[in-house]
C-alpha cells in the first residue's frame, strides 16, 4: 500500500490534483508511521513536511469560476469517483482546504514539520 500511495502521490502532482496529492501524501504518513517500525524519527519528519506543504498547495478558492453547468456536472462526477477510488470520504460541504488543515491538525502531532 505504500508503493501505491507513493506513486498516488506523483500522478496527482503531475495531474494537477492537488487536494488528492495532499490526501495521497496523508495516506503515505498513517501508513508509514503505522506500519514501518524501523522509519527514523527524521525520515518521519520528512514525510509530515511534505504532508503539510501538500496541503498548503490546494488552492482556497474555486479555480471553475465561469465554467458552464455541464462541465461542473462532470467534474464533480469525475471528483466523486475519484474519491472513491481512493477512499477519500469527507462531506463536501465545507471548503477543500479547510477540510484538509482541519484533518491535519488533528492528525499530525506539532512536532512533525521541519522548519
Amino acid at each position: 500500500m505504500v508503493v501505491y500511495y507513493a506513486k498516488l502521490t506523483e500522478i496527482f502532482w503531475i495531474s494537477s490534483s492537488h487536494l488528492y496529492h495532499a490526501y495521497a501524501w496523508l495516506k503515505l504518513f498513517t501508513l508509514q508511521k503505522s506500519f514501518n517500525k524501523n522509519l527514523s524519527q527524521k525520515d518521519l519528519q520528512m514525510i509530515a513536511s511534505s504532508v503539510v506543504l501538500a496541503a498548503l498547495a490546494v488552492a482556497p478558492y474555486d479555480h471553475t469560476y465561469g465554467a458552464s453547468h455541464l462541465e461542473l456536472e462532470n467534474e464533480k462526477e469525475r471528483n466523486l469517483r475519484m474519491a472513491n477510488l481512493i477512499g477519500f470520504n469527507l462531506d463536501l460541504k465545507p471548503e477543500s482546504r479547510e477540510v484538509v488543515m482541519q484533518f491535519f491538525h488533528l492528525h499530525l502531532p506539532s512536532w512533525s514539520i521541519i522548519y
